[in-house]
């Protein structure tokens, strides 16, 4: 869990309740089940008719996991490798079978299987960068459902507001109701934008972020198996490693920037 980013909600949530409150008015003034609905049952719907049902499910599910840590492991995977290395050279290549066993990262797994069993270097990278891509697409297509979330909610608030106009055009009976009724209408449309930008399009940015650092480590991981290959001296991986890791954060890595 990620207490950036409960903070940052709690934050931009709390800012509202400010406003409101500050106003002179109550929080509690701007709940209404049917805007609630309507915004919120109507976004979900036109994204199911736009991508397909199993995109639209996968990425709801992934929204409690927008708040996790989207930081990417360095340290651990370029400790990691440089190890590897290390025994490749005092061992051989051989050597590192047994350790594959013991290595969770399937992806990682699957590489260094194809090293120790003698695959050329340049259908190891062909197949590990199809992987790559293939993730990344994956990736691409979950977070772009949320970000559709994020422009269609707007709509159905706006949608939600001119209906609430409409019927209270078209009953004008009752003069002293209609500065209500509007009101409410209008809370259709705050929430459209509270939807949009406090929860579709942030999570979406966040579940983007994390992609990006996914696809980061396992380039990283796929030059760290090449270079064990090409049988690098571990110092020489680490320093190949490092140009993925961010100037600030190489510290942790053991090594002093030159």
């Amino acid at each position: 869990m990620s207490p950036l980013a409960i903070v940052g909600l709690l934050l931009a949530l709390g800012g509202v309740v400010f406003v409101v409150i500050v106003a002179g008015s109550s929080p509690a003034a701007l709940w209404d089940v049917s805007s609630f609905v309507l915004v919120l049952g109507g976004t979900i719907g036109i994204t199911m008719m736009t991508s397909p049902t199993d995109d639209v499910i996968t990425a709801v599910k992934l929204f409690a996991r927008a708040f996790g840590n989207a930081d990417p492991k360095y340290v651990d995977t370029i400790n990691l490798f440089v190890e590897l290395a290390e025994q490749a050279r005092r061992e051989g290549l051989l050597s590192l079978e047994e350790r594959i066993g013991r290595i969770d990262d399937k992806f990682i797994k699957k590489g260094m299987q194809l090293l120790v069993d003698g695959t050329d270097p340049n259908l190891i990278r062909q197949m590990l960068e199809l992987d790559i891509d293939q993730l990344a697409i994956r990736h691409a297509r979950r977070y772009g459902t949320v970000e559709l979330m994020g422009a269609y909610a707007p709509t159905m608030g706006m949608l939600g507001t001119v209906i609430g106009i409409i019927f209270t055009l078209s009953n004008l009976t009752t003069p002293d109701e209609i500065g209500a009724k509007v009101a409410i209408a209008f809370i259709t449309t705050f929430y459209g934008a509270l939807f949009a930008n406090f929860i579709f399009l942030p999570i979406a940015g966040r579940l983007k972020r994390m992609s990006q650092a996914e696809v980061s480590e396992r380039e990283l991981a796929m030059e760290g198996m090449l270079s064990i290959q090409a049988g690098d001296n571990p110092q020489i991986v680490r320093q190949k490693l490092e140009a993925f890791v961010p100037v600030g954060l190489r510290d942790g890595l053991g090594q002093k920037e030159g």
